[in-house]
């Protein structure tokens, strides 16, 4: 139950970092999910900070995580794996999957900060009808 509470929250976090507005050179937003939401040009600022602050950690993130994932691999393929290193190894990308997950939050709870009470709620509607986009129903399956 708790793994699906985490994957539900990585899920709408994830979605909150790539909808953020992008920007071209001049700061002009182009992201078509927020434009229903009227941001302010220090709204869209804030949020774009965020983003490219939010993409940078997770970048890191992810290539550390890789290297450690390389590392286990290489490891666990040696004819006398050491347990202590793969235990070790282990620890290391459980804490940058939580740090993942922390930079994750911290953008959602910025963009909570930046928008306005109604923006939130619009921005959460449109999260959820972008979530249904593209998904299977019960009554589109066939039998």
């Amino acid at each position: 139950m708790g793994k699906i509470k985490i994957g539900l929250a990585v899920m709408f976090l994830a979605a909150a970092v790539l909808a953020a507005p992008g920007g071209t050179e001049k700061g002009e937003r182009t992201g078509e999910f927020f434009k229903e939401l009227n941001l302010t040009e220090a709204q869209t600022k804030q949020l774009d900070d965020n983003r490219k602050t939010a993409a940078k950690t997770m970048r890191d993130n992810q290539e550390s995580a890789r290297k450690e994932y390389g590392n286990l691999f290489d490891e666990l393929a040696k004819d006398n794996p050491n347990t202590g290193r793969i235990a070790q190894i282990k620890l290391n990308i459980l804490e940058l999957e939580s740090k993942r997950l922390d930079g994750m939050i911290d953008n959602a709870s910025g963009l909570k900060k930046v928008l306005t009470k109604e923006q939130f709620a619009k921005f959460q509607e449109k999260q959820k009808e972008r979530g249904k986009k593209g998904k299977i129903t019960k009554e589109d399956k066939p039998e």
